[in-house]
């Protein structure tokens, strides 16, 4: 599914919690198991993650991946080529944490975790500075030194913790010390002291920190209303003396030193059980370790049984049983538990480890075992009993060699024999172990003690391998799909081996053909000084024979050129393309530009006398404010004053409440010598002026001040007289701007519209509908009309179903009116679907710049981010060079 950057331009971004899912360290209730032996399998491995793709840990510190693929056969257990000496796996949302045997930790590179088995066994990782010494780590944030100190950092640090600290450096948590056990939930964290007292703080919606409060969330469960969360340690009161922690995204839990479980907070959100202050679970005695996963605990007690509760949607409280949701969110069967249950047929359990919403033991009699991810009962991890660590017993149906060079070596041992592939050939290689037995490549007996075949040539796949055993008893036969790489076009990028040809190679389209630069292609694929292309022919030599081409280089411009359909037959190398479209440059019609211009002049002047007519009513306001008016509203009767009612300006002249009402305080007389104004001895409203005040009776009789109203002063008069003719002429002057305003928009709108409509009718295509969306988002800018982008969206959408890649070129140009975090935000999230995608949306230098500096984040995207600002050097002015040039030196390019 291809993610589009389109909707990105008025989104509003939710960020829901993260639950961190850990490989705990595995805690053993026997030292030695059953019999004082070690059990050969359960000694192999140390620890088992199976959250997403598997991960495991070999006691020799190497990690080894599995699984099954859609359309694959399965892959038996790999080792990661990048990583050893590893001590415990973390594995977040996005990334993989590893801590090393000699306490450091490792980071995944990469923006987000491998999605299939290959890119796993290629992940590469990068240390995290300022972290060593480590003991555990309770998180990806989160982490427990040799000297008993805790180190937090990243959104933990950030938001849970009052460390003086940036967001990506590590940090001590000042208020602790003598920590010897450490367990993080989503947003908490549990800390054990020596004197086995514990600590807690972070988040606290579901009284995890077990002071007896809670935090309150609205009901988008995403703002607090009311906050009991805690960034300081607080020791967790009403505990005997514990000797293990651990925590779960609602609950937390504490192992005392005589076997009891003490837990608060709630054991799962469908199965909620909340207590904001610790007490002990019933029905548990004889527990050597409890260990929480994303929503579910399980306990290990010491007669080896295994004991679980909490939510139940993935089977993984291993009693046979899951939840099953309804369309409404509620549940046709409930099968969560806040009541500890024994699980049934696993044996006698020596070591427990829970991830996320699995679990996995060690048992007595050898086995490993598992369930959760809907395997509902307790099952052994098969996979683990056979494959290329164990001689004797494997299957290579499959087993894939890729790329020219192969650093480091694949190996497998099958029964006498090692094959192994290193450098630049596959090299099938005798261990002497027994020199009796035999090996045969393609039916032809190996010669001496190797035979090496060019990953590189062609008529190499498959390759049959057959290993005889020396008694001459037992054969296998297996097939050794050899890959010489691939070569794929992007757009105009190459990409061979999943890396950028060069900063500067493009692909070429010649009367129908797709080229790609000769030269850099054979040296990508380590063939140079072994293939040889002449222009124009279709005859080539590798390794000094000769290849049939099906169609011939040609020298175009000053390179020499291979079609992209001549690859495959030279260099044996699997080709693809990917057509994204050209990007759409905005092209703006010397019309448009007339009617822009038109209307930005209209524009203009409607500012001038919008200006103009404030400065005119300013000015008479100024006049007024000298002399204060009474406003009066409907009619004065002599006889009854209280018909008018009114309001002073600029303030209440009068001081009362309602002015022109008859007081007990206070009274208005109004003086109005206009006898026009007088229908049957009433006065009508209008406006007076102050003229001022003298003393009268009330309603009672008390003597009341008057204030008397009136025409204007002369003076006063005649500066209005001047004022307000100059008012008059400035808003039958704004009235005009204001239609030449709205004329020059109808006609700018009407324009565009006309014109790309003329266009469409002749030749619809997603160039033509792209370049009228683009119009009507500088049109959206320039009238500020949201209504327009709204419209321009409806255009996209008839541009993708010419090319499915519309919407991606125009979210890029029109990323140019937003701001540019949120610009890069959207690139960001491109990048991360399709990043070659990004690079053909591009067309201004400011464009490459940014991207490039994205790309130059991350180490294995260096290549994407040398072509981008490239690109920005070369198209961009002196400040976008200069700038692009020192980017490209920092990552040394």
């Amino acid at each position: 599914m291809r993610t589009t950057m389109g909707s990105y331009l008025r989104t509003v971004l939710t960020v829901a919690m993260i639950v961190v899912l850990t490989v705990a360290m595995p805690i053993s209730v026997f030292a030695d198991g059953a019999n004082g032996a070690s059990p050969k399998l359960t000694e192999k491995w140390k620890s088992i993650n199976l959250y997403g793709y598997p991960l495991a840990i070999q006691t020799d510190g190497s990690v080894w991946t599995w699984g099954e693929e859609e359309g694959k056969e399965p892959t038996p257990p790999t080792k990661l080529l990048h990583i050893d000496g590893a001590e415990q796996i973390v594995r977040g949302i996005d990334s993989i944490i590893l801590l090393k045997q000699d306490g450091t930790v490792w980071k995944s590179d990469g923006w987000r975790t491998p999605d299939n088995i290959a890119e796993m066994v290629e992940q590469t990782f990068t240390r995290v500075d300022g972290l060593t010494d480590i003991a555990k780590l309770a998180g990806e944030d989160v982490a427990l030194k040799r000297d008993g100190t805790v180190w937090v950092w990243g959104n933990f640090g950030s938001t849970y913790s009052n460390i003086v600290s940036d967001y990506y450096t590590p940090a001590k948590i000042q208020e602790l010390s003598d920590i010897v056990d450490l367990a993080k939930g989503s947003n908490n964290v549990l800390a054990l002291k020596k004197d086995g007292t514990v600590w807690a703080w972070g988040r606290n919606t579901y009284g995890q920190l077990g002071d007896g409060t809670i935090s309150s969330l609205d009901s988008s469960l995403m703002n607090i209303t009311k906050n009991h969360d805690r960034k300081t340690p607080a020791q967790v009161l009403g505990l005997p003396p514990i000797k293990q922690v651990a925590s779960n995204t609602y609950g937390s839990y504490a192992l005392d030193v005589n076997g009891n479980v003490w837990k608060w907070g709630s054991d799962s959100y469908n199965a909620p059980d909340e207590h904001l202050t610790p007490f002990k679970v019933e029905g548990l005695n004889g527990v050597t370790a409890v260990a929480a996963g994303e929503d579910h605990v399980a306990a290990l007690k010491n007669d080896g049984t295994v004991w679980t509760w909490g939510n139940n949607d993935y089977g993984q409280l291993g009693d046979g049983t899951q939840n099953h949701y309804n369309t409404g969110n509620g549940f046709v069967k409930d099968r969560d538990r806040i009541e500890p249950q024994q699980v049934q047929g696993i044996g006698r359990v020596t070591s427990l480890q829970v991830t996320g919403n699995t679990n996995v033991v060690f048992t007595a009699d050898d086995q490993i075992m598992s369930w959760g991810i809907n395997r509902l009962s307790p099952a052994p991890l098969t996979e683990l009993t056979s494959g290329p660590f164990d001689a004797g017993n494997i299957d290579l149906s499959g087993f894939i060699v890729e790329g020219a060079n192969l650093e480091p070596a694949y190996s497998a041992v099958i029964n006498d024999y090692k094959l192994t592939a290193t450098g630049k050939t596959f090299t099938i290689k005798s261990t002497a172990v027994n020199p009796n037995a035999s090996i045969a490549v393609d039916g032809k007996p190996l010669q001496g003690d190797s035979m090496s075949i060019p990953t590189a040539g062609a008529n190499l796949h498959p390759i049959e391998i057959t290993v005889t055993s020396s008694d001459g008893q037992h054969k296998r036969s297996f097939t050794l799909n050899v890959q010489s790489g691939t070569v794929a076009v992007k757009g105009k990028m190459i990409v061979v081996n999943g890396r950028l040809l060069g900063s500067t190679e493009e692909a070429v389209t010649k009367d129908g053909v797709l080229y790609i630069p000769a030269p850099s292609l054979l040296a990508a694929l380590d063939l140079n000084g072994k293939a040889s292309l002449v222009a124009g022919s279709q005859q080539a030599l590798l390794n000094g024979e000769t290849v049939q081409l099906p169609a011939a280089p040609q020298l175009i411009g000053s390179k020499l050129m291979v079609p992209l359909k001549s690859v495959q037959a030279l260099t044996g190398a699997t080709t693809s393309t990917v057509v994204y479209g050209e990007p759409v440059t905005r092209t703006v019609s010397d019309s448009e530009k007339k009617l822009t211009t038109a209307y930005q002049n209209a524009a203009s002047e409607y500012k001038k006398q919008a200006a103009a007519y404030d400065k005119a009513k300013s000015a008479v306001n100024s006049v007024m404010a000298t002399v204060p008016a009474f406003y009066v509203f409907g009619e004065i009767k002599e006889d009854d004053p209280h018909d008018v009612w009114g309001y002073t300006y600029p303030v209440n002249v009068s001081g009362v409440s309602a002015p022109g009402f008859l007081t007990k305080s206070s009274n208005i007389v109004i003086k109005n010598p206009d006898k026009s104004k007088l229908a049957f001895g009433q006065y009508v409203g209008g406006v007076h002026y102050y003229l001022g005040k003298t003393t009268g009776k009330g309603l009672f009789g008390q003597t009341v001040p008057i204030y008397i109203f009136g025409p204007p002063p002369a003076n006063i008069a005649s500066k209005l007289n001047g004022v307000n003719g100059k008012l008059t002429a400035a808003k039958k002057q704004l009235d005009k701007a204001t239609t030449s305003l709205s004329t020059s928009k109808n006609n700018l709108l009407k324009g565009v519209r006309g014109e790309y409509d003329k266009l469409i009718k002749k030749s619809p295509s997603a160039g033509t509908y792209l370049q009228y969306a683009m119009a009507l988002v500088d049109a959206a800018t320039l009238l500020n009309d949201s209504n327009l982008l709204k419209e321009a969206k409806g255009k996209v959408d008839k541009a993708v179903k010419y090319n499915e890649y519309a919407d991606i070129f125009y979210a890029v140009y029109a990323s140019r009116h937003i701001d540019r975090e949120d610009r890069i935000n959207g690139y960001a999230t491109l990048a991360d679907s399709d990043p070659y995608l990004l690079l053909s949306a591009l067309t201004t230098a400011e464009q490459y710049y940014d991207v490039g500096v994205l790309f130059s984040q991350n180490e294995d995207s260096k290549d994407l981010a040398t072509y981008a600002l490239t690109k920005a050097a070369k198209t961009g002015n002196a400040d976008i060079k200069k700038k692009a040039e020192a980017q490209l030196q920092k990552i040394g390019k």
